[in-house]
């Protein structure tokens, strides 16, 4: 009896680790910013291509780095699963913090100052 749950109980294990690496690749990849939400405004990606500028991307790689390119100013970071496994957090820039979640197919990158950048998979 105590061979049989020390199986399930390894087999548990192991199923829990692969799908914690399911979940880091699931955000791997370059994410292409199509709005912008910074308190009552949103723009939309057009609406900043009117304007003359690009909306810019979220690109996290397996090795851990990340760039971050909000409205043409490019930082390099590094990105992390949060405690929790729900999602990432990417430091870059000058000591700066982002949260991403990912709903669906659509990645949410909140930054340090609570503008939210919703993307798409390049």
């Amino acid at each position: 009896m105590k061979k049989i749950l020390s199986i399930v109980l390894l087999a548990g294990l192991m199923l829990m680790m692969l799908t914690a690496c399911e979940g880091e690749k699931a955000f791997i990849g370059k994410w292409t910013i199509n709005e912008i939400s910074a308190g009552d405004i949103t723009m939309t990606s057009e609406d900043i291509r009117d304007m003359g500028l690009d909306a810019g991307f979220v690109k996290m790689q397996k090795s851990g780095k990340a760039v971050i390119n909000l409205l043409g100013d490019e930082s390099e970071g590094t990105w992390e699963m949060n405690e929790d496994g729900t999602g990432v957090v990417i430091s870059y820039g000058d000591d700066q913090t982002g949260n991403v979640t990912l709903e669906e197919k659509e990645l949410t990158f909140v930054d340090s100052q609570g503008s939210v950048y919703k993307a798409t998979r390049f």
